[in-house]
Order: C-alpha cells, then sequence, then structure tokens
C-alpha cells in the first residue's frame, strides 16, 4: 500500500505522524522536479500531545527513497535544517518524540523558542555517543540483556538484586550455555545476588581461550563473546539441552518490542522438557518486565505478554525432581536419619548438622544455609529469619525447641574441638569445611560467601545410605514437618503454616510473627513433641 500526501496550501504537503503511514509513503520521481528531496509536515492527532513537535519534518530523498526525520526553525534570527535520523526499524515517532521532549526540555523555553542552536547542540554531544539518536533507538533484545547484566539483574519492585540462584537461573537463559558465564562468579549478600568476574576463568573439563588475566567488564566480555560466540555444544554437564541462550539466537537481533506472546511461545519450543519451558518463560517475563521499567516499551506498554502464555503441563513430569513433590518420610525414616547423621557428623560436622536442622524445623534448604549465629536469641528462645534471606520477604522466627536446642549445641561442640576454633570466627550457623583448607583466610573471606554451606549432596547420599533409606530427598523434610503439624493441629493448616514460613495471603498478615509470637513458639513447641523421638511406654 503506498501512501499519497495531503496537499495544502502554502506547503510541501501533510502526512499523519505514523509509523505506518510514514513506512507505506511513496513519492514518484516527478514530484520532486528538479529538487532531489521533498519536505513533508506531519499532523498531529490528539494522543500525539507534545508540543515540542513544532518544527518537525520529514525529508524524503528522491534517489534513494530514504526518509529523514528533520527540525527546522530560526535561532537569533537564521533559519537552521538539521538532520535528527532516518526513518527505520529502531528510529521511528516514538523514538522521534522522546527526543524533540529532550531537546525541549533542555534548549527550548516554554515559548517554545530555541535558547541555542539546536544543530550546534547536537554536534556537540556527537563524541558521547556514535550516532546523534543512538540514545533515542529502542534498544534490540540483545542490548537489554547486556543493560541487565551491567545492572546485576535489578529487582523491580524494591531495592537490590536478585536473589543468587534466581539471578544464576535467569542469566543461564538469557546469555548462558556460553563460555561468557565462567568468567563469572556468582555469589550473595543479605538476600541479594552479586556478579563478579573471576581472576582467572575457569574452564574445567571445557576448552576455552587461554587467558592470564580476568575480564574487566561486561563490555569487554561481550566483545570476547558476542552473539553466537562461545556456545556450549551439547554436553554432560554444560548444555544438556544442546541449545544457545536467547543472545545467542539470531531472534535477539529485533528490538525489544517485538518481543510479545508470539515471539515468547515460539522461542520457549525450542526447550522439549516442561520445566525447563517453565523457566525460560519466568527469564523472558523478567526481561520484558525489565524493559517495561525502563520506558523502552513505551508509555503503555500493557500487560507482560508473558502471563498470557499457558504451558500444557505434560500428565507424568519427567523432571526427577518432582517425583519428591508429595513424598514425606515416616517417623520411624525420621529416627534412623538422626541416628545416621550423628554416626557422620565427624565426617560431615556442619553437613549432617544442617540435615538435622531441616527435619526439625521444615525450613528451606536455602534459607537454612543462609542463617547468621547473630540471629540467635537465646534469651527470647528464637532464631530470627529477617526478610533479606527469606523467600516470601518477611521478617520471621525459628523456636528453639529441645530437638533445635540439640542441633545448635551440636555445632557449638564442634566449634570447640581441637583445630576447629577458625570457625567461631565465621559468622555462619552453616559453614563450609573448606575453611579448613583455605590459602586466604581473612577477615573478608571469614565473613564473606566463600565460607558458607553451599551444598549437602554427598552427606546427604551417605546419611541416606546409612539409613537404609531407599526414597526421598532434602525437600522432603519440608513436606514431612507440614504434615505432622497439620496432625498435631487436628488439620489446622493455617497454624502450620506460621511454623513452616509459606506464605498465605489472605491470613498472613504483615509484621506477624511480632505479633503472634508466643503462639507460634506454643505450636512449635508442640509439633517438637513427636520430633523428640520418645519411646512408647
Amino acid at each position: 500500500m503506498k501512501v499519497k500526501i495531503m496537499e495544502k496550501k502554502g506547503k510541501n504537503g501533510v502526512i499523519l505522524f505514523d509509523n505506518s503511514t510514514i513506512q507505506n509513503l511513496y513519492l514518484a520521481p516527478e514530484v520532486f522536479g528538479k529538487k532531489n528531496h521533498k519536505v513533508i509536515s506531519f499532523e498531529y492527532s490528539d494522543k500525539d500531545g507534545s508540543e515540542y513537535l513544532d518544527g518537525l519534518k520529514l525529508q524524503y530523498m528522491r534517489d534513494t527513497h530514504i526518509k529523514y526525520f528533520v527540525v527546522r526553525g530560526t535561532f537569533k534570527s537564521k533559519r537552521f535544517n538539521v538532520n535528527i535520523g532516518a526513518f527505520k526499524p529502531k528510529f521511528k515517532c516514538r523514538e522521534v518524540r522522546k527526543l524533540m521532549d529532550d531537546l525541549g526540555n533542555t534548549i527550548r523555553n516554554k515559548k517554545l523558542h530555541w535558547l541555542v542552536d539546536p544543530k550546534v547542540y547536537l554536534e556537540e554531544n556527537r563524541p558521547d555517543y556514535k550516532d546523534v539518536i543512538d540514545r533515542y533507538e529502542t534498544p534490540t533484545i540483545k542490548q537489554v540483556i547486556e543493560q541487565i547484566c551491567k545492572l546485576s539483574f535489578p529487582r523491580l519492585k524494591v531495592e537490590g538484586s536478585l536473589a543468587k540462584i534466581h539471578m544464576t537461573d535467569i542469566f543461564r537463559y538469557l546469555c548462558g550455555y556460553n563460555k561468557r558465564g565462567r568468567f563469572i562468579k556468582f555469589t550473595e549478600f543479605e538476600g541479594d545476588g552479586i556478579m563478579a568476574f573471576r581472576n582467572k576463568p575457569i574452564f574445567t573439563k571445557i576448552s576455552g581461550p587461554d587467558r592470564k588475566s580476568s575480564i574487566k567488564d561486561f563490555d569487554e566480555l561481550f566483545k570476547l563473546f558476542p552473539g553466537g560466540v562461545g556456545v556450549f555444544p551439547k554436553g554432560k554437564h554444560y548444555n544438556v539441552s544442546g541449545v544457545c541462550s536467547l543472545y545467542d539466537d539470531p531472534i535477539s537481533d529485533n528490538i525489544i518490542t517485538c518481543l510479545d506472546k508470539g515471539m515468547m511461545k515460539s522461542y520457549i519450543k525450542k526447550y522439549e522438557v516442561y520445566g525447563t519451558q517453565k523457566n525460560c518463560l519466568k527469564a523472558l517475563k523478567y526481561l520484558w518486565a525489565f524493559a517495561s521499567e525502563k520506558d523502552y516499551l513505551g508509555s503503555n506498554p500493557g500487560f507482560n505478554p508473558g502471563a498470557t502464555v499457558v504451558l500444557k503441563r505434560p500428565k507424568n513430569l519427567v523432571n526427577f525432581a518432582t517425583q519428591y513433590n508429595r513424598h514425606k518420610f515416616s517417623i520411624g525414616e525420621l529416627q534412623r536419619i538422626k541416628q545416621a547423621c550423628i554416626e557422620l557428623k565427624q565426617q560431615f560436622p556442619f553437613s549432617t548438622a544442617c540435615i538435622l536442622f531441616m527435619m526439625f524445623t521444615g525450613r528451606r534448604f536455602q534459607e537454612v544455609i543462609k542463617i547468621k549465629r547473630e540471629y540467635i536469641n537465646l534469651d527470647q528462645g528464637i532464631i530470627q529469619i529477617p526478610k533479606e534471606i527469606s523467600k516470601i520477604r518477611e521478617d520471621q522466627f525459628i523456636t528453639i525447641t529441645e530437638p533445635v536446642k540439640f542441633v545448635l549445641d551440636m555445632l557449638e561442640d564442634q566449634r570447640d574441638t581441637e583445630g576447629y576454633q577458625i570457625y567461631n570466627k565465621v559468622p555462619w550457623l552453616f559453614p563450609t569445611t573448606r575453611v579448613l583448607t583455605a590459602t586466604n583466610i581473612n577477615p573478608e573471606y571469614l565473613n564473606g560467601y566463600d565460607s558458607r554451606m553451599k551444598v549437602v549432596f554427598n552427606c546427604w547420599q551417605k546419611v541416606k545410605e546409612k539409613a537404609d533409606i531407599s526414597f526421598g530427598a532434602l525437600k522432603s523434610f519440608r513436606k514431612t514437618y507440614s504434615t505432622i503439624a497439620t496432625q498435631v493441629f487436628n488439620g489446622d493448616t493455617q497454624r502450620a503454616s506460621k511454623l513452616t514460613g509459606h506464605l498465605r495471603p489472605e491470613t498472613l498478615e504483615r509484621f506477624y510473627y511480632q505479633e503472634h509470637q508466643q503462639e507460634v513458639v506454643k505450636s512449635a513447641t508442640q509439633v517438637a513433641e513427636i520430633l523428640k523421638f520418645k519411646k512408647a511406654n
């Protein structure tokens, strides 16, 4: 479809200030006469509503058919004509309006008079970026991903960064499955994930570049590994699915406004497993939300299209971990697990204590390993769980029942054991045994992320073997504790949820744990009576 310009007396013609109108505009050679270009004025709709669009024109080139946005006007009685950029996919009406508003707020007064020559102003600012209008162009998906990395995956509703576990997961789908990830070390501080560049990149079992120094910043990293470069081949450890990240997919060269429901659905299909598709969708939703927060999607982007993407859940999930979703241990199995932990505590002094702690509290592993010794309040008989480490971002606490006190005493005895006194300087309740073999023991290391426990996998496998547990996972402790609590409270799941930190929006009030501490302590003590494993008379 070709658009004709509307002729107006005394003017070169008028067209609507609209992307489709400009896109479809075509001028025949005879329209130009002896000139090599034609200047066309705009007619604006009510929704455009920007007073600073005054002076904006479209310059159509006869030979190339390129359409340029230009600004015409007068400054100190002298006329000027400045080209602000060609009409193209990343520079359309929305970007032009943003640029004109910026110029208006910067170098025009309320009467729309120019305070400085816009041509001179734009030329003076040119060295700050490749092109005058680069800062106003809608970024590509790839550029938005780079921006997210530079800002360390910020939270979108509160201050801070995403938790490490979410940061690493989203990073994998946006720009992972690639050697660039081996240059980055992910740590955590007070609930916020932290991205830092390693002094020496880790390429265990991976053939990578021979570098003696680390990457300095993300600009250097993405320059070394641009889209499509450094992608891991399909393998057992680093790219089981045999796919590339969004950054390495050609689709990322599209501008971010193209990231709609259709693109999301199409892209997610590259992953075959339902659980992986679900995690990929979370990453895409975060990407869109970040772009919306940064106004890359316009002033009225609407709802996140990812919220409308429906993934059909298969009848039989193939994810290995899902088999434990409804599993709970019997009292007899819990007793054997406790005894196995006691027998293995010399080999796994802190991991066994961590496993017992999860058993006696029903708390999430990712919360438990972030507990600091300073959170323990023996006078009140509780362990504080600040919102920074809580999954539901609410201040909570754990009651120090008799079984929990048993674990705390285990830990204190271990710290008093010969050779383990160094752990009295470590703030974490559950530190890693790697502290004993560390070569850089200093206050910064002892108080940092590296001295904290990360996994208990090897210990848990030994415990299950010794306790003769053929089926079950660490997550089963939470299900088990919730079930016992519900039975103790005669089916009152609302009361049970207060012990495990499950979020119930309709009942969980703000500062609930502060206002009802005595009630929660009483509930925890009742459940602890079961977990003390008293022998029947």
